[in-house]
């Protein structure tokens, strides 16, 4: 399975492109400044990282935008 590039993407966006190629997200992880803590997140958010499992799900590392 070829699964695309979301790197950049907001998390909605990332979503779509994700459904469209019949991939599936595995978990979302949200990173932010020190003390700022935070493990909600909205479609807003953007992708930063995203990596594929041994399982061939995928998991996304999100940032609040600025």
């Amino acid at each position: 399975m070829k699964f695309p590039d979301v790197v950049g993407y907001t998390l909605g966006e990332a979503r779509i492109i994700i459904g469209r190629s019949k991939a599936e997200v595995r978990a979302i992880d949200v990173t932010s400044p020190p003390r700022q803590n935070s493990n909600q997140y909205d479609d807003t958010f953007r992708v930063v990282r995203m990596t594929i499992t041994d399982t061939g799900k995928i998991d996304l590392l999100v940032c609040k935008p600025l």
